[in-house]
Parts: structure tokens; C-alpha cells; sequence
């Protein structure tokens, strides 16, 4: 099979989230979404496919009355749920070919914040996520990246008491910028799981684009040189 028929047929899942949203924060609602539908289809064969394979993922933009819905009728999982106004939607892994129904969307674009949006004055257990901001990459793209950063910790995490202890609060998140020598360095030390990109659209095959690290304080982060807190999620059910 040729790299183009293969690029059709390989499962991926698809994130659609409203225009003007924060990166950060999209980033952090997919990481949310990402958990939940792991949940909810999880038992699919075509998920079980993509979970245990590369995971694509892709980010597009679209109005909340329409994600309402695509939610309705694809079967997608919104967030927030009904009645609320859906912030953004995730649908279960399909190859491209089959997810005609989205062909018409555009990539979610837009960028991170380069400057703190929270201070440090959270001391709670969560997930921390983190961006590599020496790669110029699009809020679309990073959600994605950070979604699959938070199902990578899943894989090793996901049988330990503070994970099931976490989802129990509501599964808190923050998401943190780091340079990349930092976050090397973190992942050399064995405390971050990373994320390395295969090459296929915005920037270079292996760059290390996000990490997470296991259910911790934050406040362990705050002490860390060379590290800002972008975003702070308290929790909501992850049902």
C-alpha cells in the first residue's frame, strides 16, 4: 500500500471546536475529550485499532449549532454535554474516507499564548500537560498533541489508585509551557511521558511537541525553573 492510500485508510479522530477559543484552553478540552470518549468507545474494534497504533488526530473548526448536530447524528460526545452549548465535539477514530460528512471544515488554527494566563495558586492533584513552545505550532495542532499526550499517560497510568482517584474528582488539568531543553530534561529524568510528532504537517518527523506528567501537585510545578502555568482546569465529571 502507498503512503497516500495508506493516509486514507488510517483511522483518525476527528475533535471539532468552536471558533475563538483560547489554545490553551482548546488544549485542555481535548485532553478532557480525549479521556471520555477512550471511555465511551473503547470496546469499538476501529478504536481499538487506532488506540493501539498512532492515534491521528485532527482539530477542525465549526459553529455550535452545527457540532450540535453532528453530535446528534455521528454519534459524536460534546463538551460540554446537553442542554449546554457544546464548546467542542470528539467522534470515534474512522478512516478519512468515511468522515465525508466533516470534508467541508476547516483546520482549527490560531496559536498558544506565549505569556502566563493563570498564576500559581492552585495546590491540588492533576495532570499536568505541557507545551514545547520553541515549535511554532497551531492551537489545532497542539490540542491534538496534548490529547495524545494525556491517552499515552493513560496506557501506563490508567491501573494505578491516583488515576482512578483523579477521574473520581473530575479529573483536574493544567497545562504548562516549558522550552524544549526543559522538557527533555524532564523526560530524560523519567518524570514526563512525551509526545513525538511523525512529521506529517506542521513541523519536523520527531520533534517532541507536549508531555504529561502522572497525577501530582501542581504546586511541585511552580517550584520548577523555567516552567508557566498557561491554563488551569478544576474539574467536571469525566462520565
Amino acid at each position: 500500500m502507498n503512503s497516500r492510500a495508506q493516509a486514507i485508510s488510517e483511522p483518525v479522530q476527528y475533535y471539532l471546536a468552536v471558533p475563538g477559543i483560547p489554545g490553551a484552553d482548546l488544549a485542555l478540552l481535548a485532553a478532557r475529550a480525549a479521556i471520555v470518549a477512550h471511555h465511551r468507545f473503547r470496546s469499538h474494534p476501529g478504536y481499538t485499532r487506532w488506540y493501539d497504533n498512532a492515534m491521528a488526530k485532527i482539530v477542525l473548526r465549526a459553529e455550535a449549532d452545527e457540532m450540535t448536530s453532528l453530535a446528534r447524528t455521528r454519534e459524536g460526545i460534546a463538551t460540554p454535554p446537553s442542554p449546554d452549548v457544546p464548546r467542542l465535539v470528539v467522534f470515534r477514530p474512522r478512516p478519512r474516507s468515511r468522515a465525508s460528512f466533516l470534508a467541508h471544515l476547516k483546520l482549527f488554527t490560531g496559536r498558544l499564548a506565549r505569556t502566563s494566563m493563570q498564576e500559581w495558586t492552585e495546590d491540588a492533584a492533576c495532570v499536568a500537560i505541557f507545551a514545547n513552545t520553541d515549535l511554532e505550532m497551531s492551537a489545532g495542532k497542539f490540542a491534538a498533541q496534548a490529547a495524545h499526550a494525556i491517552l499515552a499517560l493513560q496506557k501506563d497510568c490508567s491501573s494505578l489508585p491516583d488515576w482512578s482517584m483523579w477521574l473520581a474528582k473530575g479529573g483536574p488539568l493544567a497545562l504548562i509551557r516549558a522550552p524544549q531543553s526543559r522538557l527533555r530534561q524532564l523526560l530524560a529524568e523519567g518524570r514526563v511521558y512525551g509526545v513525538q510528532d511523525e512529521g506529517r504537517t506542521e513541523i519536523p518527523e520527531g520533534s517532541l511537541t507536549a508531555a504529561c506528567a502522572p497525577v501530582g501537585d501542581l504546586a511541585q510545578w511552580a517550584r520548577e525553573p523555567d516552567l508557566t502555568l498557561l491554563a488551569y482546569d478544576c474539574g467536571r465529571s469525566m462520565a
